[in-house]
């Protein structure tokens, strides 16, 4: 409520649940193993949630050498435009180990599986990415709104993520975080974040909406399919 300046009048309804980390997908497995979209090879993601403004970071990491063992994926994200599509495609065209995928239906997984990951800094990305160890670098938008950069920033100074603007970030610069991204061990600082939200949702609807039994919420939960990407920027 401080960071985003919510009016009082607003501020007084919200209530902290968590971030909505834990138990996002039914499939018990989704957040230790990688999906079909996966290399057989070690690899580093870089996702851009929807991706209608993750075109020049989605560029940038095509560009980006790698480290000699390990490959490269890139997920565009549904709602990237055609033109920024075949671009992004061209960028990796002269890098033999990136992969380019416009969509994928188990990013949650390409996640969990990723040596290390670059990400801008959506809701829904930020809490797959802590849902895992595996270091993450956060490039956040800054326009239209400051949401992402604020969450970036705070996150960082946690020690849970990295962080880079875009407006400064480099070939060079993502390079040298990757290579020393992928020997890293598990974020350990992730632990001191509460990723338990879905949990509470039930118990707070239910006070919202007292005439509604209790089990009706749970069975809404529980109706999330495993596999169907809910992924948004």
């Amino acid at each position: 409520m401080v960071e985003y300046g919510l009016p009082t009048a607003v501020a007084d309804k919200a209530v902290f649940t968590g971030y909505l980390g834990t138990d996002r997908f039914v499939d018990p497995t989704a957040a230790t193993k990688a999906g079909s979209s996966a290399p057989e090879r070690p690899y580093v993601l870089c996702t851009v949630g929807g991706g209608q403004d993750g075109a020049a970071l989605a560029r940038m990491f095509a560009r980006t050498p790698l480290p000699g063992s390990h490959d490269g994926v890139v997920v565009c994200g549904p709602f990237m435009a055609a033109g920024d599509r075949a671009a992004v495609r061209a960028a990796a065209a002269a890098n033999p180990a990136m992969q380019i995928h416009d969509f994928v239906p188990d990013l949650h997984r390409l996640i969990a599986g990723a040596t290390a990951v670059v990400s801008m800094a959506g809701y829904n990305s930020v809490c797959e990415i802590l849902s895992c160890s595996r270091p993450a670098l956060l490039v956040p938008r800054t326009r239209p709104r400051l949401e992402q950069l604020i969450r970036a920033q705070r996150l960082t100074e946690l020690g849970a993520t990295d962080l880079m603007p875009l407006d400064s970030l480099a070939v060079a610069d993502l390079a040298n975080w990757i290579d020393q991204a992928v020997g890293r061990g598990p974020v350990a600082e992730r632990a001191q974040i509460d990723l338990d939200g879905l949990g509470r949702l039930p118990a707070v609807a239910a006070r919202l909406l007292p005439d509604i039994p209790r089990a009706e919420f749970a069975t809404a939960r529980s109706a999330r399919q495993p596999g169907v990407d809910h992924h948004a920027a």
